[in-house]
Protein backbone atom coordinates (compact mmCIF):
# COMPACT_ATOMS: atom_id res chain seq x y z
CA UNK A 1 0.00 0.00 0.00
CA UNK A 2 1.51 3.34 -1.05
CA UNK A 3 1.09 6.29 1.30
CA UNK A 4 0.18 9.41 -0.51
CA UNK A 5 2.39 12.42 0.49
CA UNK A 6 0.49 15.51 1.40
CA UNK A 7 1.22 18.47 -0.83
CA UNK A 8 3.43 21.29 0.66
CA UNK A 9 1.23 24.22 1.30
CA UNK A 10 2.26 27.88 1.30
CA UNK A 11 1.72 28.10 5.07
CA UNK A 12 3.97 25.08 5.66
CA UNK A 13 6.76 26.58 3.54
CA UNK A 14 6.63 29.89 5.44
CA UNK A 15 6.80 28.04 8.75
CA UNK A 16 9.91 26.10 7.69
CA UNK A 17 11.55 29.33 6.46
CA UNK A 18 10.86 31.05 9.77
CA UNK A 19 12.39 28.19 11.74
CA UNK A 20 15.55 28.26 9.62
CA UNK A 21 15.95 31.99 10.18
CA UNK A 22 15.48 31.56 13.90
CA UNK A 23 18.12 28.84 14.07
CA UNK A 24 20.74 31.09 12.37
CA UNK A 25 22.60 33.76 14.36
CA UNK A 26 23.93 37.12 13.26
CA UNK A 27 23.59 38.89 10.00
CA UNK A 28 23.31 35.80 7.83
CA UNK A 29 19.51 35.59 8.06
CA UNK A 30 17.92 39.03 8.13
CA UNK A 31 14.19 39.30 8.29
CA UNK A 32 12.62 39.79 4.86
CA UNK A 33 11.73 43.44 4.25
CA UNK A 34 8.96 44.29 1.89
CA UNK A 35 9.72 46.41 -1.10
CA UNK A 36 9.55 50.14 -0.37
CA UNK A 37 9.79 49.63 3.40
CA UNK A 38 12.09 52.01 5.38
CA UNK A 39 12.53 49.57 8.27
CA UNK A 40 16.10 48.87 9.43
CA UNK A 41 17.72 45.55 8.68
CA UNK A 42 16.63 43.39 11.60
CA UNK A 43 18.83 40.73 13.26
CA UNK A 44 17.34 37.62 14.80
CA UNK A 45 19.21 38.01 18.10
CA UNK A 46 15.94 38.73 19.92
CA UNK A 47 14.78 35.18 19.18
CA UNK A 48 17.81 33.50 20.73
CA UNK A 49 18.49 33.25 24.44
CA UNK A 50 21.73 34.76 25.79
CA UNK A 51 23.28 34.69 29.24
CA UNK A 52 23.45 38.51 29.46
CA UNK A 53 21.98 41.61 27.90
CA UNK A 54 25.43 42.69 26.71
CA UNK A 55 25.89 39.50 24.69
CA UNK A 56 22.39 39.84 23.26
CA UNK A 57 23.17 43.40 22.08
CA UNK A 58 26.46 42.22 20.55
CA UNK A 59 24.55 39.50 18.68
CA UNK A 60 22.02 42.10 17.51
CA UNK A 61 24.93 44.03 15.98
CA UNK A 62 26.04 40.88 14.15
CA UNK A 63 28.89 39.76 16.38
CA UNK A 64 28.91 36.50 18.36
CA UNK A 65 32.11 35.48 20.22
CA UNK A 66 31.17 31.93 21.10
CA UNK A 67 28.26 29.56 21.36
CA UNK A 68 27.72 27.29 24.31
CA UNK A 69 25.96 24.14 23.31
CA UNK A 70 23.62 22.71 25.85
CA UNK A 71 24.88 19.36 27.15
CA UNK A 72 22.99 16.38 25.89
CA UNK A 73 23.89 14.05 28.71
CA UNK A 74 22.40 16.08 31.52
CA UNK A 75 25.72 17.59 32.68
CA UNK A 76 25.36 20.94 34.35
CA UNK A 77 25.53 23.67 31.73
CA UNK A 78 27.36 26.08 34.04
CA UNK A 79 30.15 23.56 34.56
CA UNK A 80 30.44 22.95 30.82
CA UNK A 81 30.83 26.68 30.21
CA UNK A 82 33.61 26.86 32.80
CA UNK A 83 35.48 23.99 31.15
CA UNK A 84 35.09 25.65 27.78
CA UNK A 85 36.42 28.91 29.20
CA UNK A 86 39.40 27.09 30.71
CA UNK A 87 40.15 25.45 27.37
CA UNK A 88 40.07 28.81 25.64
CA UNK A 89 42.30 30.32 28.31
CA UNK A 90 44.73 27.38 28.13
CA UNK A 91 45.03 27.60 24.38
CA UNK A 92 45.59 31.32 24.66
CA UNK A 93 48.30 30.73 27.28
CA UNK A 94 50.01 28.12 25.06
CA UNK A 95 50.07 30.59 22.19
CA UNK A 96 51.52 33.26 24.46
CA UNK A 97 54.20 30.89 25.74
CA UNK A 98 55.11 29.84 22.20
CA UNK A 99 55.49 33.45 21.17
CA UNK A 100 57.57 34.13 24.27
CA UNK A 101 59.88 31.19 23.56
CA UNK A 102 60.41 32.33 19.99
CA UNK A 103 61.15 35.86 21.17
CA UNK A 104 63.62 34.62 23.79
CA UNK A 105 65.34 32.41 21.19
CA UNK A 106 65.65 35.35 18.85
CA UNK A 107 67.02 37.53 21.63
CA UNK A 108 69.59 34.92 22.62
CA UNK A 109 70.47 34.29 18.98
CA UNK A 110 71.09 37.97 18.38
CA UNK A 111 72.97 38.22 21.67
CA UNK A 112 75.08 35.15 20.75
CA UNK A 113 75.89 36.60 17.35
CA UNK A 114 76.81 39.90 18.94
CA UNK A 115 78.89 38.09 21.55
CA UNK A 116 80.76 36.06 18.90
CA UNK A 117 81.38 39.19 16.88
CA UNK A 118 82.73 40.91 19.97
CA UNK A 119 84.95 37.88 20.72
CA UNK A 120 86.40 37.89 17.21
CA UNK A 121 86.98 41.64 17.44
CA UNK A 122 88.74 41.24 20.79
CA UNK A 123 90.92 38.42 19.47
CA UNK A 124 91.78 40.41 16.34
CA UNK A 125 92.91 43.33 18.50
CA UNK A 126 95.13 41.00 20.54
CA UNK A 127 96.66 39.29 17.50
CA UNK A 128 96.91 42.30 15.24
CA UNK A 129 100.26 43.64 14.08
CA UNK A 130 101.35 46.73 16.02
CA UNK A 131 101.33 48.79 12.82
CA UNK A 132 100.03 48.57 9.27
CA UNK A 133 103.58 48.63 7.90
CA UNK A 134 103.39 45.01 6.75
CA UNK A 135 100.23 45.65 4.73
CA UNK A 136 102.25 47.67 2.22
CA UNK A 137 104.22 44.59 1.20
CA UNK A 138 101.66 41.79 1.53
CA UNK A 139 99.92 40.63 -1.65
CA UNK A 140 96.58 38.82 -1.54
CA UNK A 141 96.66 35.53 -3.46
CA UNK A 142 94.77 35.29 -6.74
CA UNK A 143 91.32 33.68 -6.58
CA UNK A 144 92.43 30.75 -8.72
CA UNK A 145 95.72 30.25 -6.82
CA UNK A 146 96.18 26.78 -5.35
CA UNK A 147 98.29 27.99 -2.45
CA UNK A 148 99.72 31.05 -0.74
CA UNK A 149 102.84 31.97 1.23
CA UNK A 150 103.17 32.97 4.88
CA UNK A 151 106.37 34.48 6.27
CA UNK A 152 107.07 33.54 9.89
CA UNK A 153 109.64 35.43 11.98
CA UNK A 154 110.66 34.79 15.59
CA UNK A 155 112.89 36.73 17.98
CA UNK A 156 114.61 34.13 20.17
CA UNK A 157 116.39 36.50 22.54
CA UNK A 158 115.70 35.97 26.24
CA UNK A 159 117.16 37.18 29.49
CA UNK A 160 118.55 33.73 30.31
CA UNK A 161 121.05 33.61 27.44
CA UNK A 162 123.31 35.93 25.45
CA UNK A 163 121.59 38.00 22.76
CA UNK A 164 121.68 36.66 19.23
CA UNK A 165 121.57 40.17 17.79
CA UNK A 166 119.02 42.80 16.82
CA UNK A 167 115.92 41.74 14.93
CA UNK A 168 114.38 38.32 14.54
CA UNK A 169 116.53 35.19 14.78
CA UNK A 170 114.50 32.52 12.96
CA UNK A 171 112.68 32.78 9.64
CA UNK A 172 110.58 30.39 7.59
CA UNK A 173 108.67 30.79 4.34
CA UNK A 174 105.61 28.54 4.55
CA UNK A 175 103.49 27.51 1.57
CA UNK A 176 99.93 26.43 2.42
CA UNK A 177 97.57 24.72 0.01
CA UNK A 178 94.29 24.25 1.87
CA UNK A 179 92.51 22.41 -0.94
CA UNK A 180 95.19 19.73 -1.24
CA UNK A 181 96.02 19.87 2.48
CA UNK A 182 99.70 20.42 1.67
CA UNK A 183 102.24 22.41 3.64
CA UNK A 184 105.87 23.15 2.78
CA UNK A 185 108.42 24.98 4.91
CA UNK A 186 111.58 26.63 3.58
CA UNK A 187 114.02 27.65 6.33
CA UNK A 188 115.92 30.91 5.94
CA UNK A 189 118.91 31.36 8.27
CA UNK A 190 118.92 34.71 10.04
CA UNK A 191 122.35 35.52 8.58
CA UNK A 192 121.19 34.90 4.99
CA UNK A 193 122.37 37.72 2.74
CA UNK A 194 119.57 39.53 0.89
CA UNK A 195 119.21 42.84 -0.89
CA UNK A 196 117.53 45.52 1.19
CA UNK A 197 115.38 48.43 0.08
CA UNK A 198 118.55 50.54 -0.14
CA UNK A 199 119.96 48.20 -2.80
CA UNK A 200 122.74 46.98 -0.49
CA UNK A 201 123.41 43.50 0.87
CA UNK A 202 122.28 42.87 4.45
CA UNK A 203 121.71 39.95 6.76
CA UNK A 204 118.07 38.94 7.00
CA UNK A 205 117.94 39.85 10.72
CA UNK A 206 119.25 43.32 9.90
CA UNK A 207 116.52 43.88 7.32
CA UNK A 208 113.93 42.67 9.86
CA UNK A 209 115.10 45.37 12.28
CA UNK A 210 114.25 48.02 9.66
CA UNK A 211 110.55 47.13 9.54
CA UNK A 212 108.03 44.48 8.58
CA UNK A 213 107.51 45.79 5.05
CA UNK A 214 111.28 45.81 4.36
CA UNK A 215 111.57 42.21 5.57
CA UNK A 216 108.59 40.94 3.59
CA UNK A 217 109.74 42.67 0.40
CA UNK A 218 113.31 41.39 0.74
CA UNK A 219 112.21 37.76 1.23
CA UNK A 220 109.63 37.98 -1.57
CA UNK A 221 112.24 39.29 -4.01
CA UNK A 222 114.80 36.73 -2.88
CA UNK A 223 112.44 33.75 -3.25
CA UNK A 224 110.60 35.08 -6.30
CA UNK A 225 107.11 34.77 -4.74
CA UNK A 226 104.34 36.99 -3.41
CA UNK A 227 103.76 36.78 0.34
CA UNK A 228 100.13 36.86 1.47
CA UNK A 229 100.46 36.78 5.27
CA UNK A 230 102.97 37.58 7.99
CA UNK A 231 103.30 36.09 11.49
CA UNK A 232 105.75 37.24 14.12
CA UNK A 233 106.45 36.21 17.71
CA UNK A 234 109.13 36.36 20.38
CA UNK A 235 110.67 34.18 23.07
CA UNK A 236 107.82 34.66 25.55
CA UNK A 237 105.25 33.83 22.86
CA UNK A 238 107.00 30.56 22.03
CA UNK A 239 107.26 29.65 25.72
CA UNK A 240 103.59 30.44 26.33
CA UNK A 241 102.41 28.45 23.32
CA UNK A 242 104.61 25.48 24.26
CA UNK A 243 103.24 25.63 27.80
CA UNK A 244 99.64 25.87 26.58
CA UNK A 245 100.04 22.80 24.36
CA UNK A 246 101.96 20.81 26.95
CA UNK A 247 105.11 20.59 24.84
CA UNK A 248 105.90 18.49 21.76
CA UNK A 249 107.75 15.25 21.08
CA UNK A 250 110.73 15.28 18.70
CA UNK A 251 113.42 12.85 17.59
CA UNK A 252 116.73 14.72 17.86
CA UNK A 253 119.69 13.62 15.74
CA UNK A 254 122.19 15.19 18.13
CA UNK A 255 122.25 16.20 21.75
CA UNK A 256 121.66 19.85 22.57
CA UNK A 257 124.42 21.26 24.77
CA UNK A 258 125.15 24.86 23.83
CA UNK A 259 125.95 27.33 26.65
CA UNK A 260 125.34 30.23 24.26
CA UNK A 261 121.83 28.93 23.59
CA UNK A 262 120.73 28.22 27.15
CA UNK A 263 121.49 26.22 30.28
CA UNK A 264 119.36 23.18 29.36
CA UNK A 265 120.87 19.89 28.23
CA UNK A 266 118.72 17.77 25.89
CA UNK A 267 119.90 14.23 24.98
CA UNK A 268 119.70 12.87 21.46
CA UNK A 269 116.84 10.61 20.44
CA UNK A 270 113.12 10.92 21.09
CA UNK A 271 112.58 13.72 23.59
CA UNK A 272 109.64 15.68 24.97
CA UNK A 273 110.40 19.38 24.54
CA UNK A 274 108.61 21.50 27.13
CA UNK A 275 108.56 25.23 27.72
CA UNK A 276 111.88 25.13 29.61
CA UNK A 277 113.78 23.44 26.75
CA UNK A 278 112.13 25.14 23.77
CA UNK A 279 114.37 28.19 23.45
CA UNK A 280 117.57 26.25 24.07
CA UNK A 281 116.64 23.86 21.26
CA UNK A 282 115.80 26.66 18.83
CA UNK A 283 118.92 28.71 19.60
CA UNK A 284 121.49 25.87 19.65
CA UNK A 285 124.02 26.18 16.83
CA UNK A 286 127.14 24.28 17.94
CA UNK A 287 125.98 21.15 16.13
CA UNK A 288 128.16 18.81 14.08
CA UNK A 289 125.42 18.98 11.44
CA UNK A 290 125.99 22.71 11.22
CA UNK A 291 123.36 25.20 10.21
CA UNK A 292 121.42 22.56 8.26
CA UNK A 293 120.67 20.66 11.47
CA UNK A 294 119.87 23.84 13.37
CA UNK A 295 117.31 24.82 10.72
CA UNK A 296 115.90 21.29 10.75
CA UNK A 297 115.39 21.44 14.53
CA UNK A 298 113.65 24.80 14.26
CA UNK A 299 111.48 23.59 11.39
CA UNK A 300 110.37 20.37 13.08
CA UNK A 301 109.60 22.14 16.35
CA UNK A 302 107.50 24.80 14.62
CA UNK A 303 105.58 22.21 12.59
CA UNK A 304 104.92 20.05 15.67
CA UNK A 305 103.55 23.06 17.58
CA UNK A 306 101.30 24.11 14.69
CA UNK A 307 99.88 20.60 14.18
CA UNK A 308 99.16 20.21 17.88
CA UNK A 309 97.49 23.63 18.05
CA UNK A 310 95.19 22.72 15.15
CA UNK A 311 94.29 19.28 16.50
CA UNK A 312 91.53 20.55 18.80
CA UNK A 313 88.10 21.83 17.80
CA UNK A 314 87.77 25.24 16.20
CA UNK A 315 86.36 26.72 19.41
CA UNK A 316 89.21 25.28 21.50
CA UNK A 317 91.68 26.61 18.95
CA UNK A 318 90.23 30.11 19.25
CA UNK A 319 90.16 29.96 23.04
CA UNK A 320 93.80 28.90 22.93
CA UNK A 321 94.70 31.90 20.79
CA UNK A 322 92.79 34.15 23.16
CA UNK A 323 94.61 32.78 26.22
CA UNK A 324 97.97 33.58 24.61
CA UNK A 325 97.03 37.24 25.01
CA UNK A 326 98.81 38.60 21.97
CA UNK A 327 101.90 36.36 22.06
CA UNK A 328 101.65 36.12 18.28
CA UNK A 329 101.03 39.05 15.95
CA UNK A 330 99.67 38.63 12.42
CA UNK A 331 97.58 40.22 9.70
CA UNK A 332 95.40 37.07 9.63
CA UNK A 333 92.02 37.62 11.30
CA UNK A 334 90.81 35.25 14.02
CA UNK A 335 88.04 34.00 11.72
CA UNK A 336 90.51 33.27 8.90
CA UNK A 337 92.90 31.59 11.34
CA UNK A 338 90.07 29.32 12.48
CA UNK A 339 89.27 28.52 8.84
CA UNK A 340 92.91 27.59 8.11
CA UNK A 341 93.09 25.42 11.23
CA UNK A 342 89.87 23.65 10.26
CA UNK A 343 91.10 23.06 6.69
CA UNK A 344 94.42 21.56 7.83
CA UNK A 345 93.16 19.68 10.90
CA UNK A 346 94.38 16.08 10.92
CA UNK A 347 97.51 16.68 8.82
CA UNK A 348 100.60 14.92 10.21
CA UNK A 349 104.23 16.01 10.43
CA UNK A 350 105.34 13.36 7.94
CA UNK A 351 103.30 15.01 5.19
CA UNK A 352 104.91 18.43 5.74
CA UNK A 353 107.90 18.94 3.46
CA UNK A 354 110.81 21.06 4.59
CA UNK A 355 114.27 22.17 3.48
CA UNK A 356 116.81 24.90 4.04
CA UNK A 357 117.40 27.25 1.16
CA UNK A 358 120.62 26.02 -0.54
CA UNK A 359 123.74 27.98 0.40
CA UNK A 360 126.91 28.02 2.48
CA UNK A 361 128.42 29.99 5.35
CA UNK A 362 131.34 32.37 4.74
CA UNK A 363 133.17 34.73 7.06
CA UNK A 364 133.26 38.26 5.65
CA UNK A 365 134.70 41.19 7.61
CA UNK A 366 134.47 39.25 10.84
CA UNK A 367 130.82 38.23 10.30
CA UNK A 368 129.69 34.71 9.46
CA UNK A 369 127.15 35.05 6.64
CA UNK A 370 124.96 32.50 4.91
CA UNK A 371 125.32 32.98 1.17
CA UNK A 372 122.48 31.67 -0.95
CA UNK A 373 121.53 32.58 -4.49
CA UNK A 374 118.03 33.68 -5.39
CA UNK A 375 118.11 31.26 -8.34
CA UNK A 376 118.62 28.32 -5.97
CA UNK A 377 115.83 29.63 -3.78
CA UNK A 378 113.51 29.98 -6.78
CA UNK A 379 114.35 26.45 -7.91
CA UNK A 380 113.50 25.09 -4.46
CA UNK A 381 110.23 27.04 -4.44
CA UNK A 382 109.42 25.68 -7.89
CA UNK A 383 109.78 22.12 -6.65
CA UNK A 384 107.59 22.95 -3.69
CA UNK A 385 104.82 24.37 -5.87
CA UNK A 386 105.03 21.45 -8.30
CA UNK A 387 104.56 18.99 -5.45
CA UNK A 388 107.97 17.42 -6.10
CA UNK A 389 109.99 15.98 -3.25
CA UNK A 390 112.31 18.58 -1.79
CA UNK A 391 115.96 17.82 -1.16
CA UNK A 392 116.17 15.16 1.56
CA UNK A 393 118.06 16.17 4.68
CA UNK A 394 120.51 13.28 4.15
CA UNK A 395 121.38 14.45 0.63
CA UNK A 396 121.13 18.19 1.13
CA UNK A 397 123.54 20.39 -0.81
CA UNK A 398 126.95 20.57 0.86
CA UNK A 399 127.34 24.01 2.40
CA UNK A 400 131.00 24.82 1.88
CA UNK A 401 132.47 28.24 1.27
CA UNK A 402 133.84 27.95 -2.31
CA UNK A 403 136.52 30.48 -1.52
CA UNK A 404 137.84 28.56 1.48
CA UNK A 405 139.97 26.12 -0.52
CA UNK A 406 142.10 26.05 -3.66
CA UNK A 407 141.56 24.13 -6.90
CA UNK A 408 143.77 22.86 -9.70
CA UNK A 409 142.12 22.22 -13.08
CA UNK A 410 143.70 19.87 -15.64
CA UNK A 411 142.45 18.95 -19.07
CA UNK A 412 142.31 15.15 -19.24
CA UNK A 413 140.24 14.78 -22.42
CA UNK A 414 142.07 16.95 -24.91
CA UNK A 415 139.08 19.26 -25.30
CA UNK A 416 140.44 22.49 -26.78
CA UNK A 417 140.13 25.28 -24.25
CA UNK A 418 138.44 22.90 -21.83
CA UNK A 419 140.59 23.76 -18.79
CA UNK A 420 140.06 27.49 -19.27
CA UNK A 421 136.33 26.95 -19.79
CA UNK A 422 135.82 24.90 -16.66
CA UNK A 423 138.05 27.26 -14.64
CA UNK A 424 135.86 30.17 -15.66
CA UNK A 425 132.71 28.27 -14.68
CA UNK A 426 134.16 27.48 -11.26
CA UNK A 427 135.26 31.08 -10.76
CA UNK A 428 131.70 32.23 -11.45
CA UNK A 429 130.57 30.04 -8.56
CA UNK A 430 133.13 31.70 -6.31
CA UNK A 431 135.75 28.96 -6.30
CA UNK A 432 139.45 29.78 -6.05
CA UNK A 433 141.21 28.20 -9.07
CA UNK A 434 144.94 28.76 -8.65
CA UNK A 435 146.40 26.45 -11.30
CA UNK A 436 145.45 25.04 -14.70
CA UNK A 437 147.13 22.62 -17.08
CA UNK A 438 146.90 19.27 -18.89
CA UNK A 439 147.24 15.68 -17.78
CA UNK A 440 149.98 13.44 -19.14
CA UNK A 441 147.47 11.60 -21.33
CA UNK A 442 144.01 12.41 -22.65
CA UNK A 443 142.41 9.19 -21.50
CA UNK A 444 139.77 10.42 -19.06
CA UNK A 445 136.23 9.49 -20.06
CA UNK A 446 134.58 11.26 -17.11
CA UNK A 447 135.34 14.33 -15.05
CA UNK A 448 136.91 13.59 -11.66
CA UNK A 449 137.05 15.83 -8.60
CA UNK A 450 139.86 14.55 -6.40
CA UNK A 451 140.90 15.25 -2.83
CA UNK A 452 143.80 13.94 -0.72
CA UNK A 453 142.86 15.16 2.74
CA UNK A 454 139.55 13.93 4.21
CA UNK A 455 138.98 17.49 5.42
CA UNK A 456 138.32 18.50 1.79
CA UNK A 457 135.88 15.70 0.93
CA UNK A 458 132.90 18.05 1.31
CA UNK A 459 134.74 20.68 -0.72
CA UNK A 460 135.14 18.21 -3.58
CA UNK A 461 131.47 17.26 -3.29
CA UNK A 462 130.46 20.92 -3.49
CA UNK A 463 132.40 21.25 -6.78
CA UNK A 464 130.50 18.30 -8.26
CA UNK A 465 127.18 19.79 -7.17
CA UNK A 466 128.07 23.19 -8.63
CA UNK A 467 129.19 21.74 -11.99
CA UNK A 468 126.28 19.31 -12.11
CA UNK A 469 128.63 16.56 -13.25
CA UNK A 470 131.71 14.61 -12.22
CA UNK A 471 132.62 12.04 -9.58
CA UNK A 472 134.33 12.59 -6.22
CA UNK A 473 137.49 10.49 -5.76
CA UNK A 474 139.80 9.96 -2.79
CA UNK A 475 143.13 10.29 -4.61
CA UNK A 476 145.46 9.34 -1.76
CA UNK A 477 148.41 7.41 -3.20
CA UNK A 478 147.33 7.87 -6.82
CA UNK A 479 147.42 11.62 -7.57
CA UNK A 480 149.80 14.43 -6.78
CA UNK A 481 148.84 18.12 -6.78
CA UNK A 482 149.61 21.16 -4.65
CA UNK A 483 146.10 22.52 -4.08
CA UNK A 484 143.28 21.23 -1.86
CA UNK A 485 141.22 19.83 -4.73
CA UNK A 486 142.06 18.65 -8.23
CA UNK A 487 139.55 18.75 -11.09
CA UNK A 488 140.40 16.51 -14.06
CA UNK A 489 138.33 17.36 -17.11
CA UNK A 490 136.91 14.30 -18.89
CA UNK A 491 135.38 13.84 -22.31
CA UNK A 492 131.93 14.13 -20.74
CA UNK A 493 132.48 17.87 -20.36
CA UNK A 494 130.43 19.91 -22.82
CA UNK A 495 132.03 23.31 -23.53
CA UNK A 496 129.77 26.32 -23.18
CA UNK A 497 129.10 27.77 -26.62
Amino acid sequence: MVTKRNPITSAHAKDVSRRLRTATLGTHAPRTIKAGSTSRRHMNADTVGFSSTRRKKRAARGYVSNIVVAPADGVNARRTRREFARDVKRRSLVRMLAVAVICVALVFGVAGLAGMTAFYASLDSKMGLPSDDAARALVAPAKDAEGYYVLVAADLDSGDAPSLGDGSDAFALVRICEGKREVGVVSLPANTTVTGSDGKTHQLREVAALGDADLITAVANFAGVSIAHYVTTDASGIINLTDLLGGVTMNLEEEIDDPAAGDKYIPAGEQHIGKDQALTLLRASNLSGGIDLQMKNQREFMVALAIQAMSDSTWSFLLGLDSLNGAFATDVSAKDAAHIASALRGIDAASVQGAIVPGYEREIDGNVLYVASSSDASELIGRLEAGDTLVNEDSAPVNVDPGSFTITVRNGAGVTGGAAEISKALANYGYNVTETGNTDTYAYKETLVIYLDEAYADAAESVVQSLGMGRVVDGTGFYEFNTDVLVVLGSDWAPVS
